[in-house]
């Protein structure tokens, strides 16, 4: 398991990796580690990163360089790097950026990355999508720390492009008689 004083050492040393870069390179935290930075989850199994497909390369090679290299020397870190707008079963929104945070507490010590988390309704979505075991869990705790309303998540469902339109539906009907009660209904004033 990785915690949050960890990642953030690891993307320090991704950022120095990058002195070649003339910008700052867009770095989306999503998964496991989205939940342990929004203090959702304590740790995370593994470092979930997206990076559009400009920057893949650079990212790709640093974390190459570094060949996931703990700061602690423990196990080397397990990462994830997705592009394309691709998490797992589904693509997010062309426009999606408009809708991350920029993650602050890092902000003014890396030169060359600029750490962003998802929108938690893509984070929803893309646990909803998989539906495993831990993203069951995962998806409860989120709720219990985050307002998801659930006018907004199906409208956002409707602008991502899901390949598996049935198996999604299966899973999002589960998601509904699991965790609908917990979803804030439109209000109107």
């Amino acid at each position: 398991m990785t915690d949050r004083k960890d990642v953030l050492r690891y993307f320090q040393a991704l950022d120095a990796e990058l002195t070649q870069e003339k910008r700052k390179i867009n770095l989306y935290i999503i998964g496991g580690c989205y939940l342990m930075l929004q203090d959702i989850k304590p740790s995370s199994p593994d470092i979930d990163i997206l990076v559009e497909q400009k920057d893949w390369t650079a990212i790709n090679n640093a974390i190459g360089r570094l060949k996931h290299a703990r700061p602690d020397g423990l196990k080397p870190f397990d990462i994830d790097l997705l592009n394309d707008r691709w998490l797992g079963e589904f693509q997010i929104p062309k426009n999606f950026s408009k809708d991350t945070k920029r993650y602050r507490r890092m902000r003014h010590r890396m030169k060359h990355l600029a750490l962003y988390t998802l929108s938690p309704y893509d984070i929803l979505i893309s646990k909803i999508a998989r539906w495993k075991k831990k993203d069951i869990d995962d998806i409860n705790a989120l709720l219990d720390k985050k307002v998801i309303q659930r006018h907004k998540l199906e409208k956002r469902i409707q602008r991502c492009y899901i390949p598996q339109k049935k198996t999604f539906k299966k899973h999002y009907d589960m998601f509904i008689s699991l965790f609908g009660g917990r979803l804030k209904e439109r209000s109107w004033f």
